[in-house]
């Protein structure tokens, strides 16, 4: 379910824009950092303590979650918006103002790559409990146009941990790793016309009720292919009728299958302080190797 009406969002001015980062990856602290080199938009992700926010004027490319506990990230795109930098919408999530953290990225010609590291000192220090932040898989909560219907999906949430105690694993430079998969969507798409009861599904209800045997006696139905029975052949047949009203994504850039989209993500934190994510446009770097050995998840 969307926590804020995405219609409002993008009618409303911006809390702030990020300036894009148009210079190459020059972190001097470690060359290893595990981003890649290239043109990127980055997004500071912030852990906080409750009552955090107030008055508090807010800028740049940062969003505050709490520092504890469950939040939602809600990424948005608008291919008639003049946006040309990563924006933050709205930089506080649902438990400082009662809805999601928003944030627009500028559309682009087959999406981005996303690597995302953990940074700061936890709350937790070096000597206690590992902190950590889980990153879910983001899911569609608006796409103008069309009805989705996700496939299965192969992401799974991407956990980050700062300090282990007595393993020496999260001290240090932390290194980026690529996380694009999460904001990916195998799936299908249908033109919202086919909806045709409005009911934000795709199936046998809503192939139309005509008089498809052409006998005026009967009464109509939706026997689409004339067989006597209505079932679910009637659905692949219509189908078949429509495909160009059809399409099928395969690890989509989620943000790409409509004019306006929104996409959700879940995130769980347990006092990790800082998580940087960067997006950087597909074209722009070379595609990152996610192990499968076909240039990443796209």
């Amino acid at each position: 379910m969307c926590l804020v009406s995405l219609a409002v969002l993008l009618s409303v001015a911006p809390v702030m824009a990020a300036k894009p980062d148009t210079a190459p990856n020059n972190d001097t602290d470690n060359v290893n950092n595990g981003f890649p080199e290239g043109d990127q938009f980055t997004l500071n992700i912030h852990g906080k303590t409750a009552g955090f926010g107030g008055d508090a004027e807010f800028e740049g490319n940062n969003v505050f979650i709490p520092e504890y506990g469950d939040a939602v990230i809600q990424y948005v795109s608008d291919a008639a918006s003049d946006v040309s930098a990563l924006t933050v919408l709205d930089p506080l999530s649902e438990a400082y103002d009662g809805d999601a953290a928003t944030v627009q990225l500028p559309q682009s010609e087959g999406g981005y790559y996303v690597f995302g590291r953990i940074l700061a000192k936890p709350d937790h220090g070096s000597v206690e409990v590992p902190s950590s932040i889980m990153l879910y898989p983001a899911g569609v909560c608006q796409a103008d146009g069309v009805v989705v219907v996700p496939g299965p999906s192969m992401a799974r949430p991407e956990t980050y941990v700062r300090f282990v105690p007595g393993a020496g694993k999260g001290k240090g430079q932390s290194v980026a790793t690529n996380i694009s998969e999460l904001f990916s969507l195998s799936g299908w798409t249908f033109d919202s016309s086919l909806d045709t009861n409005s009911d934000g599904a795709i199936d046998l209800a809503d192939v139309p009720v005509a008089d498809y045997d052409a006998d005026p006696l009967t009464p109509d139905d939706q026997d689409y292919n004339g067989d006597g029975v209505v079932d679910e052949a009637d659905l692949v047949m219509w189908f078949e009728d429509n495909e160009s009203l059809i399409t099928l994504h395969r690890d989509a850039w989620i943000l790409d299958i409509a004019d306006v989209v929104s996409a959700e993500q879940a995130v769980v934190n347990d006092g990790t302080k800082l998580l940087q994510l960067r997006f950087f446009a597909v074209g722009s770097i070379e595609p990152p190797d996610d192990g499968d050995g076909d240039g990443g998840v796209r």
